[in-house]
C-alpha cells in the first residue's frame, strides 16, 4: 500500500496500492467524476491520494498530473509553477492544509 486516506465521514476512504491500483468508498464527487474521466493509463499510474474533512481532495499520477477539489486555495494550487513538485497536501479543520513538495 502506498497511500490511505480517509474523508468526511468515517465511510469515506481511498487506498492507493503501490502497483498504480486503487480502491475507494464514498469518495468526494468531484473526485468520483475525474477518476471517471481519466485514461486507462492514468488510471494505472494513481500514485497519492489525500482526502479532508469538508470534502476536499488531493490525488497525484505518476506523471504529475492532479486533481484538485473542495478548497478555496485550489485554483491557486492548481496554476503554481511549483504543482509538479507537489507530493501531498494533507488537509485539517477550519480550511487549514499541509503542503509538501520536493
Amino acid at each position: 500500500i502506498s497511500t490511505v486516506a480517509f474523508g468526511e465521514s468515517f465511510s469515506s476512504w481511498m487506498v492507493v496500492y503501490k502497483d498504480g491500483g486503487w480502491a475507494y468508498e464514498d469518495i468526494p464527487r468531484g473526485l468520483s467524476d475525474s477518476i471517471d474521466r481519466m485514461s486507462s493509463s492514468e488510471r494505472s499510474d494513481v500514485e497519492a491520494c489525500t482526502l479532508g474533512p469538508d470534502g476536499e481532495y488531493f490525488l497525484k499520477t505518476t506523471t504529475n498530473t492532479l486533481w484538485l477539489g473542495g478548497h478555496h486555495l485550489m485554483d491557486e494550487i492548481r496554476d503554481s509553477k511549483l504543482k509538479t513538485r507537489f507530493t501531498s497536501i494533507v488537509f485539517g479543520e477550519g480550511d487549514t492544509y499541509l503542503l509538501r513538495y520536493t
